[in-house]
Protein backbone atom coordinates (compact mmCIF):
# COMPACT_ATOMS: atom_id res chain seq x y z
CA UNK A 1 0.00 0.00 0.00
CA UNK A 2 1.38 3.38 -1.27
CA UNK A 3 2.29 5.64 1.74
CA UNK A 4 -0.12 8.22 0.88
CA UNK A 5 -3.26 5.90 0.74
CA UNK A 6 -1.90 4.33 3.89
CA UNK A 7 -1.61 8.11 5.45
CA UNK A 8 -5.01 8.93 4.07
CA UNK A 9 -6.60 5.82 5.76
CA UNK A 10 -5.12 6.52 9.34
CA UNK A 11 -6.81 10.20 8.93
CA UNK A 12 -10.11 9.17 8.29
CA UNK A 13 -10.10 6.69 10.94
CA UNK A 14 -8.39 9.21 13.30
CA UNK A 15 -11.55 11.67 12.38
CA UNK A 16 -14.36 8.72 12.41
CA UNK A 17 -12.69 8.11 16.10
CA UNK A 18 -12.59 11.48 16.81
CA UNK A 19 -16.75 12.35 15.37
CA UNK A 20 -17.51 9.53 17.46
CA UNK A 21 -16.32 10.88 20.98
CA UNK A 22 -17.69 14.13 19.65
CA UNK A 23 -21.28 11.97 19.34
CA UNK A 24 -20.96 10.25 22.43
CA UNK A 25 -20.32 13.65 24.54
CA UNK A 26 -23.18 15.39 22.80
CA UNK A 27 -25.34 12.73 23.93
CA UNK A 28 -24.28 12.60 27.53
CA UNK A 29 -24.33 16.28 27.91
CA UNK A 30 -27.82 16.36 26.13
CA UNK A 31 -28.79 13.58 28.82
CA UNK A 32 -27.91 15.66 31.68
CA UNK A 33 -28.96 18.58 30.21
CA UNK A 34 -32.41 16.94 30.21
CA UNK A 35 -32.51 15.62 33.58
CA UNK A 36 -31.57 19.28 34.86
CA UNK A 37 -34.41 20.83 32.56
CA UNK A 38 -36.50 18.02 34.70
CA UNK A 39 -35.83 19.56 37.88
CA UNK A 40 -35.60 23.48 36.92
CA UNK A 41 -39.13 22.99 36.13
CA UNK A 42 -40.01 20.50 38.67
CA UNK A 43 -43.01 22.96 39.73
CA UNK A 44 -44.75 22.97 36.44
CA UNK A 45 -44.54 18.90 36.33
CA UNK A 46 -47.36 16.04 37.48
CA UNK A 47 -45.04 14.63 40.16
CA UNK A 48 -45.08 11.05 42.24
CA UNK A 49 -42.62 11.28 45.13
CA UNK A 50 -41.88 8.11 46.44
CA UNK A 51 -39.58 8.61 49.38
CA UNK A 52 -38.12 4.81 50.88
CA UNK A 53 -39.54 3.17 47.79
CA UNK A 54 -37.17 0.23 47.25
CA UNK A 55 -38.16 -1.01 43.58
CA UNK A 56 -41.07 -1.17 43.87
CA UNK A 57 -41.79 0.10 39.88
CA UNK A 58 -46.02 -0.93 40.26
CA UNK A 59 -46.16 3.18 41.48
CA UNK A 60 -45.66 3.75 37.44
CA UNK A 61 -47.78 1.07 36.58
CA UNK A 62 -50.68 2.86 38.23
CA UNK A 63 -49.86 5.93 38.46
CA UNK A 64 -48.74 7.27 35.00
CA UNK A 65 -52.00 8.52 34.40
CA UNK A 66 -51.37 11.08 37.21
CA UNK A 67 -47.93 11.91 36.72
CA UNK A 68 -45.38 12.27 34.24
CA UNK A 69 -42.31 12.83 36.38
CA UNK A 70 -41.65 10.06 39.10
CA UNK A 71 -39.02 9.85 41.77
CA UNK A 72 -38.24 7.11 43.88
CA UNK A 73 -35.62 8.35 46.62
CA UNK A 74 -34.26 5.23 48.70
CA UNK A 75 -31.21 5.71 50.42
CA UNK A 76 -30.84 1.85 50.49
CA UNK A 77 -31.22 1.69 46.81
CA UNK A 78 -28.32 0.20 44.76
CA UNK A 79 -27.51 1.74 41.60
CA UNK A 80 -26.65 -1.33 39.79
CA UNK A 81 -30.15 -2.49 40.49
CA UNK A 82 -32.04 0.13 38.53
CA UNK A 83 -31.17 -0.54 35.46
CA UNK A 84 -34.30 0.87 33.27
CA UNK A 85 -36.10 -2.75 33.36
CA UNK A 86 -39.18 -2.25 35.30
CA UNK A 87 -41.18 -5.34 33.96
CA UNK A 88 -44.44 -2.74 33.38
CA UNK A 89 -46.57 -3.43 30.75
CA UNK A 90 -46.21 -1.05 28.02
CA UNK A 91 -43.28 0.70 29.63
CA UNK A 92 -40.20 0.97 27.72
CA UNK A 93 -36.87 2.50 28.63
CA UNK A 94 -35.52 5.16 25.99
CA UNK A 95 -32.28 6.17 27.62
CA UNK A 96 -30.73 5.67 31.39
CA UNK A 97 -27.70 7.14 32.67
CA UNK A 98 -26.05 8.53 36.06
CA UNK A 99 -26.72 11.86 37.22
CA UNK A 100 -23.82 13.92 37.11
CA UNK A 101 -21.86 14.63 40.39
CA UNK A 102 -22.73 18.34 40.82
CA UNK A 103 -26.86 17.41 40.40
CA UNK A 104 -26.56 14.55 43.34
CA UNK A 105 -24.56 16.50 45.78
CA UNK A 106 -26.90 19.56 45.21
CA UNK A 107 -30.18 17.09 45.81
CA UNK A 108 -28.19 15.65 48.65
CA UNK A 109 -27.18 18.51 50.26
CA UNK A 110 -28.75 19.39 53.69
CA UNK A 111 -26.91 22.82 54.50
CA UNK A 112 -30.58 24.50 54.03
CA UNK A 113 -32.61 22.07 56.25
CA UNK A 114 -34.50 23.95 59.19
CA UNK A 115 -32.47 23.41 62.54
CA UNK A 116 -35.24 21.14 63.98
CA UNK A 117 -35.15 18.83 61.29
CA UNK A 118 -31.47 19.13 60.19
CA UNK A 119 -30.68 17.72 63.67
CA UNK A 120 -33.50 14.85 63.34
CA UNK A 121 -31.71 14.18 60.08
CA UNK A 122 -28.23 14.02 61.53
CA UNK A 123 -29.80 11.51 64.07
CA UNK A 124 -30.46 8.92 61.65
CA UNK A 125 -26.53 8.45 60.88
CA UNK A 126 -24.78 8.04 58.19
CA UNK A 127 -26.33 6.95 54.77
CA UNK A 128 -25.72 3.48 53.41
CA UNK A 129 -24.13 4.41 50.73
CA UNK A 130 -22.50 7.56 48.84
CA UNK A 131 -25.07 9.17 47.31
CA UNK A 132 -25.97 8.68 43.88
CA UNK A 133 -28.95 9.28 41.08
CA UNK A 134 -30.16 8.23 37.66
CA UNK A 135 -32.37 9.68 35.35
CA UNK A 136 -34.42 7.66 32.90
CA UNK A 137 -36.03 8.53 30.11
CA UNK A 138 -39.72 6.44 29.56
CA UNK A 139 -42.65 5.64 26.80
CA UNK A 140 -45.60 4.26 28.28
CA UNK A 141 -48.06 2.74 26.20
CA UNK A 142 -51.61 2.16 27.20
CA UNK A 143 -53.75 1.24 23.77
CA UNK A 144 -53.62 4.41 21.92
CA UNK A 145 -52.54 6.80 24.45
CA UNK A 146 -48.55 7.36 24.12
CA UNK A 147 -47.00 9.26 27.40
CA UNK A 148 -43.89 10.18 27.80
CA UNK A 149 -41.99 9.61 31.74
CA UNK A 150 -39.45 11.27 33.28
CA UNK A 151 -37.77 8.93 36.18
CA UNK A 152 -35.23 9.57 39.01
CA UNK A 153 -33.71 7.54 41.43
CA UNK A 154 -32.03 8.73 44.21
CA UNK A 155 -29.51 6.85 46.07
CA UNK A 156 -30.32 9.51 48.79
CA UNK A 157 -31.80 10.52 52.23
CA UNK A 158 -35.24 11.40 51.53
CA UNK A 159 -36.49 14.39 53.75
CA UNK A 160 -33.19 16.10 52.15
CA UNK A 161 -33.85 15.77 48.56
CA UNK A 162 -37.81 16.46 49.10
CA UNK A 163 -36.31 19.65 50.59
CA UNK A 164 -33.87 20.68 47.91
CA UNK A 165 -36.53 19.46 44.93
CA UNK A 166 -39.87 21.36 46.35
CA UNK A 167 -39.22 24.02 49.10
CA UNK A 168 -37.23 26.45 46.66
CA UNK A 169 -40.28 26.59 44.32
CA UNK A 170 -42.74 26.27 47.50
CA UNK A 171 -44.85 23.37 45.37
CA UNK A 172 -45.64 19.86 46.40
CA UNK A 173 -45.55 16.65 44.16
CA UNK A 174 -48.76 15.76 42.56
CA UNK A 175 -49.04 12.45 44.64
CA UNK A 176 -47.07 11.44 47.65
CA UNK A 177 -46.72 7.72 47.80
CA UNK A 178 -45.58 5.77 51.20
CA UNK A 179 -46.28 2.57 50.80
CA UNK A 180 -43.13 1.24 52.52
CA UNK A 181 -41.96 1.85 55.96
CA UNK A 182 -37.90 0.10 55.45
CA UNK A 183 -35.26 2.29 56.66
CA UNK A 184 -33.60 4.61 59.45
CA UNK A 185 -35.79 7.85 58.70
CA UNK A 186 -38.80 6.00 56.88
CA UNK A 187 -40.94 6.88 60.39
CA UNK A 188 -40.29 10.36 59.46
CA UNK A 189 -42.37 10.37 56.12
CA UNK A 190 -45.65 8.52 57.35
CA UNK A 191 -47.11 11.21 59.81
CA UNK A 192 -48.65 14.60 59.10
CA UNK A 193 -46.82 16.12 61.79
CA UNK A 194 -43.32 14.30 61.08
CA UNK A 195 -40.61 15.67 59.01
CA UNK A 196 -42.09 15.69 55.63
CA UNK A 197 -45.46 16.45 56.27
CA UNK A 198 -44.00 19.46 58.12
CA UNK A 199 -41.99 20.65 54.55
CA UNK A 200 -45.00 19.59 52.36
CA UNK A 201 -47.34 22.32 55.30
CA UNK A 202 -44.83 25.03 53.80
CA UNK A 203 -46.17 24.17 50.54
CA UNK A 204 -48.02 27.09 48.98
CA UNK A 205 -49.50 24.28 46.40
CA UNK A 206 -50.11 20.77 48.33
CA UNK A 207 -50.26 17.79 47.26
CA UNK A 208 -53.54 16.07 45.20
CA UNK A 209 -53.30 12.29 46.88
CA UNK A 210 -51.53 10.70 49.03
CA UNK A 211 -51.29 6.57 48.35
CA UNK A 212 -50.88 4.61 51.66
CA UNK A 213 -50.42 1.30 52.99
CA UNK A 214 -53.73 -0.44 51.82
CA UNK A 215 -55.50 1.62 53.77
CA UNK A 216 -55.66 4.77 55.71
CA UNK A 217 -52.85 4.50 58.27
CA UNK A 218 -51.67 7.88 58.02
CA UNK A 219 -53.51 11.26 59.25
CA UNK A 220 -52.36 13.00 55.89
CA UNK A 221 -55.46 14.99 54.90
CA UNK A 222 -55.48 14.10 51.54
CA UNK A 223 -57.58 11.49 49.42
CA UNK A 224 -55.50 8.25 50.04
CA UNK A 225 -55.77 6.54 46.23
CA UNK A 226 -55.40 3.20 47.89
CA UNK A 227 -59.24 2.74 47.56
CA UNK A 228 -58.99 3.08 43.78
CA UNK A 229 -55.93 0.67 43.05
CA UNK A 230 -56.07 -3.13 42.87
CA UNK A 231 -53.30 -5.30 42.71
CA UNK A 232 -50.70 -3.51 44.07
CA UNK A 233 -49.15 -5.57 46.71
CA UNK A 234 -48.31 -4.32 50.23
CA UNK A 235 -45.09 -6.90 50.09
CA UNK A 236 -41.92 -5.20 50.05
CA UNK A 237 -40.23 -5.58 47.58
CA UNK A 238 -36.54 -7.11 47.82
Amino acid sequence: MAPSVKKDIQEVIRVNAAMERRSRWINHNRFRREAELVIESIHERRVCFYPSGSYDWNAILHLSDLCDTFIFCDWCGAAERVTGEFKVPGLSCDSIYLLHNDTVAYLSDPALLPANIMNTVKGFGPPPVEPWGKYASLTRTVGDVVRPIHFFYLGMEGITAFFNLFIPERVAPEVICLKHRMGRNSEHFHKWNGLLGQLVQNCEIKPTHVVGVGGPDSDWPYPRLWRHIDGWSDIWMK
